[in-house]
């Protein structure tokens, strides 16, 4: 447990992406409001997963971690649904991956 986290905070994990284009949400800008967010709501940034415009290799990493017996976070924060998956309309199949293996996905800038 970090010391500035209390005994009840939910783990959670951070998802970052660049997206070509998008100089206003860099990976330093994401990771600022993602944890502006979850320190705003007593949740717990266990796990960090970054990913650049064109890869996608730490998604993967967090979804193996997601579905695994005892996920390590609960909970996956993202800045908005186009940076959680690469693909047209990917971001419903991701997100249901995820919430199937009982992880819930949460759009900070855009929660719903």
């Amino acid at each position: 447990m970090r010391l500035d986290q209390s005994e009840d905070a939910v783990p959670v994990a951070l998802s970052i992406r660049t997206l070509e284009g998008d100089p206003d949400n860099s990976l330093p800008v994401q990771l600022m409001t993602l944890q502006r967010y979850a320190r705003s709501r007593r949740l717990d940034p266990v796990r960090i997963f970054f990913d650049i415009q064109g890869g996608r290799s730490q998604l993967e990493v967090m979804l193996a971690e997601a579905t695994r017996e005892h996920p390590p976070f609960r909970r996956v924060l993202v800045h908005d649904e186009e940076r959680l998956s690469g693909e047209a309309g990917g971001q419903g199949d991701m997100r249901a991956r995820l919430e199937g293996a009982g992880v819930m996905v949460v759009f900070v800038t855009d929660p719903r």
